[in-house]
């Protein structure tokens, strides 16, 4: 290895290219040597405390086993050092970035969750024994980030991008932890007055045999609400299908959750809570074979932004008119599995007198049948359109003696 120069050595001096390629060398060996090159690094596999000298990208593969990754003791080595964990393997197994000693990270001595192939950069201000998250993707933090204000807001955005990951596990539904910053109305409800907090809620564990009003086969939302419980933020989930009003405008409460939730117009959350204002984050949305038993992971999980929600409630938006007829059935009860209002418009030809179109429609347990207009002679036509909620289930029939004549449905 050539020797390293000193800072007296070339200071002031002016290095030909012969001179300046020996001090280069001389520098990239002494990198090598420490470790801090791409060229020497190779990816942590086992559970270890790092060293100051590994400051900058750390690479981590835990195909072989869980990871438990412990930051150094703050101290005057520490200094401004920043560590990029990167997670580069794709398996099931755990990394976890925790602190070292008394230290904190973001206010919290809670750890950091690095899912496959996510990112945790953190940074150590000169003096200080908190650590501070820069950027944080595929990861989540297990306690609450008391602190996360402290954070710009650039990096608070990327925090909230990094996005939720909710899982399926023991046949049971799990709403992850997942940093917040949010605004809430108050609790008054003649009063505009809002409130920010931030923090992260705790995770809510569907449990198997929670149905929450879902149906064996059929695909299911379900909303998940944070709640500000003075100043502590909680999660709530709801059955979208149940008719809940989620427009964040008035205040909600709900019942602790249990394996016997099974209603679709009920928020469930870990503590049974009253009256208090709400946001909501994201919808997950899942089809279970059996009905409260968690097996298949979500098809889809929809943070908050932009008009996710309001696409998915609003009727039109994204919704065209589709001639459904030769696969509809009279007397035969369909889903609306759709996560949308949708229109079904049924005509029958009469082939008798009084024949009337029916649709029936059933939503929580509650059926409601709605009657076209009864025509009085043979060959007439009896029509009838009506709106069917999300997760409820809809079937046309008549009353006298008909046939199809046709079905459109807006969806």
């Amino acid at each position: 290895m050539a020797r390293l120069p000193t800072l007296a050595s070339v200071n002031g001096t002016t290095l030909s290219g012969a001179q300046l390629k020996t001090v280069l060398v001389a520098i990239w060996n002494a990198l090598k040597t420490a470790g801090l090159s791409d060229a020497s690094r190779s990816a942590i596999t086992t559970s270890s405390t790092l060293l100051t000298t590994q400051a900058g990208l750390v690479l981590v593969d835990a195909t072989s086993a869980n990871v438990t990754l412990t930051l150094p003791t703050s101290g005057s080595d520490t200094d401004d050092a920043v560590f990029m964990i990167r997670r580069i393997d794709s398996s099931g197994n755990t990394v976890i970035v925790q602190r070292g000693g008394t230290d904190t990270i973001e206010g919290s001595t809670g750890a950091i969750t690095i899912g496959a192939g996510g990112v945790a950069e953190v940074q150590l201000p000169a003096g200080s024994t908190n650590w501070r998250i820069v950027t944080l993707t595929g990861a989540t933090q297990a306690a609450a980030r008391a602190a996360i204000g402290a954070i710009g807001a650039t990096d608070v955005e990327a925090v909230l991008k990094s996005g939720p990951t909710d899982t399926v596990a023991s046949n049971a539904l799990t709403v992850v932890a997942q940093a917040y910053s949010l605004a809430f109305r108050s609790t008054t409800l003649g009063s505009g007055a809002t409130t920010q907090v931030t923090g992260t809620p705790a995770a809510l564990v569907i449990p198997s045999g929670a149905t929450l009003g879902s149906v064996s086969g059929q695909q299911a939302d379900y909303a998940v609400a944070v709640m500000n419980n003075g100043g502590a933020l909680e999660y709530a989930v709801a059955n979208m299908a149940g008719g809940l009003p989620m427009d964040e405008t008035g205040l909600i409460s709900t019942t602790a959750i249990s394996a016997a939730a099974g209603a679709a117009n009920v928020w469930y959350s870990n503590t049974a809570r009253s009256n208090l204002p709400y946001r909501l984050v994201r919808v997950i949305r899942h089809t279970q074979a059996a009905a409260g038993t968690y097996a298949s992971p979500p098809s889809l999980v929809q943070s908050v932004g932009g008009q996710a929600f309001g696409s998915m409630m609003t009727f039109g938006v994204g919704q065209t008119a589709q001639d459904v007829t030769g696969s509809r059935v009279l007397g035969t009860a369909y889903f609306n599995t759709t996560g949308r209002t949708i229109w079904a418009h049924v005509v029958l030809t009469a082939s008798g007198t009084g024949t009337t179109a029916t649709i029936t429609v059933t939503q929580n347990g509650v059926a409601r049948t709605f009657n076209g207009t009864g025509q009085p002679t043979s060959g007439a036509t009896s029509q009838i359109a009506v709106p069917v909620p999300p997760g409820a289930t809809y079937q046309a029939g008549q009353t006298g003696t008909g046939a199809l004549a046709g079905w459109l449905e807006i969806r």
